[in-house]
């Protein structure tokens, strides 16, 4: 419509009652993906980033929610420039422990990390599982961060032939002296001795100081250029 006074044409849309306007576009105003500031150093989620034990932990002793204190063993480098120093503190807790049961069930332990503290003292808050650990400690589940106690199976063979053989010697011997016969104290004795074996508990986990565990970080850790002064 043109006005009279010379200005220039509007076009008016009318909207009718209930019709909702047309929608606006808004170029520059979309979200654009987070990019690190000058000097900010990005340690990316999915690192994985080896841990020393300070203290001892096992199936046997310890209990669900007990703190877990370890540090890094190597230093973390982003760009050529250390991020994470070696010696840095790692925090965490025991969220689950089984014991093991009877035969050949295992025990199993899972940790959670929580914190990473730099020696200068900045902190981030992390929740990360254990993605592997010392050929010793036992196997690792790394989906659910779990380690779970291995059984020597030579070891365990060891003791079940020395079990079946003590008990072997000592129901010959009961045999004979009671007169029910060497070779029926014989056999009673070894399947007493095996018994023993079969109801034993299974393999505890049991993390000693200075055990290698490690950490794959579940997220990003920025930094910026102040906190990574060492």
């Amino acid at each position: 419509m043109a006005l009279a006074s010379g200005e220039p044409e509007v076009d008016l849309a009318y909207h009718g009652e209930g019709q909702a306007p047309a929608p606006i576009d808004s170029p520059g105003f979309a979200e654009r993906p987070e990019t690190p500031a000058p000097g900010e150093l990005t340690v990316r989620s999915g690192t994985r980033i080896p841990l020393s034990l300070l203290g001892s932990l096992d199936t046997k002793h310890s209990r669900e929610g007990d703190r877990v204190n370890l540090e890094t063993r190597i230093p973390v480098s982003v760009d050529g420039r250390i991020a994470i120093p070696r010696g840095s503190f790692v925090t965490g807790t025991i969220v689950r422990i089984k014991a093991p049961g009877r035969g050949s069930s295992k025990g199993e332990l899972t940790i959670r990390f929580e914190t990473l503290t730099l020696p200068n003292g900045v902190t981030r808050e992390i929740r990360s599982w254990v993605g592997g650990a010392d050929d010793a400690v036992g196997k690792v589940d790394r989906e659910a961060g779990k380690i779970t106690g291995e059984k020597n199976t030579g070891e365990d063979a060891r003791t079940a032939n020395g079990r079946a053989s003590a008990g072997a010697a000592a129901g010959s011997l009961a045999g004979a002296v009671t007169g029910a016969g060497s070779e029926a104290g014989l056999v009673a004795g070894a399947a007493v001795g095996l018994a023993s074996v079969l109801v034993s508990r299974g393999p505890d986990v049991a993390l000693r100081p200075g055990t290698t565990l490690e950490m794959v970080l579940d997220r990003d850790l920025r930094y910026k250029p102040e906190e990574v002064k060492f």
